[in-house]
């Protein structure tokens, strides 16, 4: 009997382990999700690791996760995949990343489109962005890519097509959701500072045309002047430098009510919608 108890309590311990790898865990949600897969790094630097890749789903929307164990760095901006007939998927930033025990994870979405692809094209490489955590800069910062190197290569249309049968993308992405509610322009300026009313927000100036959402992180004293600001924190969905440089100078001239009795430092967010105009 006593036999019996010990292997009944180590099979529920595998069963839960087991059911534990197939959820992709970041920040305050969970994912179910496909197991893990390491792609080799391309880099000799000491700071680069294996790239561990995941497909996941959320509700009617498919998902393409990405970890690696990094010094204080985070993935973000467009992430590259390339196939093995030469096509090229590029997904754009959901503002979707965690960094937790040194390790770095970002989610992107996919399109039916890109899931077809996937399921008929084998992954070669993929390319990503690592940034500073703190958005201030990094000299470890930059572009690196991992590859499905041959003698341990994974066949990931096999894996895409058993894992999304009969699964169809329903849900639009991210940036589209947030830029429909934009509307034209940068009008859709948003700001989050408790207790505090804002007297004047500028929109940033920009001739480019491309879009995206940039957050920047600001410091405001009691007289409701920005004294820092910070582009390009959570929730932002480019880390293009030209709109991270606009987006700056218009919080720095932003102005907000006074109110003595404030935090010496009291930090807070504002939001620039950039879109095609």
């Amino acid at each position: 009997m006593k036999k019996f108890l010990i292997f009944l309590t180590a099979s529920l311990l595998i069963a839960l382990t087991a059911k534990g790898q197939n959820l992709f865990f970041i920040e305050e949600h969970s994912y179910p999700c496909s197991e893990t897969f390491s792609l080799q790094s391309n880099s000799d630097l000491w700071y680069i690791n294996d790239l561990d890749v995941v497909f996941a789903k959320d509700g009617n929307a498919a998902l393409f996760a990405v970890s690696t164990k990094t010094p204080d760095l985070v993935i973000r901006g467009k992430l590259m995949i390339y196939l093995d007939d030469g096509s090229v998927i590029t997904l754009n930033d959901r503002g979707n990343y965690d960094y937790v025990d040194q390790i770095a994870s970002s989610v992107y979405s996919l399109t039916n489109e890109e899931l077809n692809k996937l399921k008929t094209s084998n992954i070669n490489t993929v390319r990503y962005t690592l940034v500073a955590v703190d958005g201030l800069g990094s000299s470890y910062e930059g572009n690196y890519s991992a590859s499905n190197r041959e003698g341990s290569k994974i066949d990931f249309p096999a894996m895409v097509s058993e894992f999304y049968e009969n699964f169809t993308v329903k849900t639009k992405n991210y940036i589209d959701e947030n830029n429909k509610s934009a509307g034209t322009g940068t009008e859709g300026i948003s700001y989050d500072l408790a207790g505090r009313q804002a007297r004047s927000l500028p929109k940033p100036t920009y001739d480019i045309q491309s879009e995206g959402i940039v957050v920047v992180e600001i410091t405001v004293d009691g007289n409701g002047n920005v004294t820092q600001a910070v582009p390009g924190v959570k929730g932002s969905t480019t880390l293009d430098e030209y709109f991270l440089r606009v987006a700056r100078e218009a919080a720095m001239k932003a102005k907000f009510d006074r109110k003595p009795d404030a935090p010496v430092i009291q930090k807070g967010t504002i939001t620039y919608h950039f879109i095609l105009r």
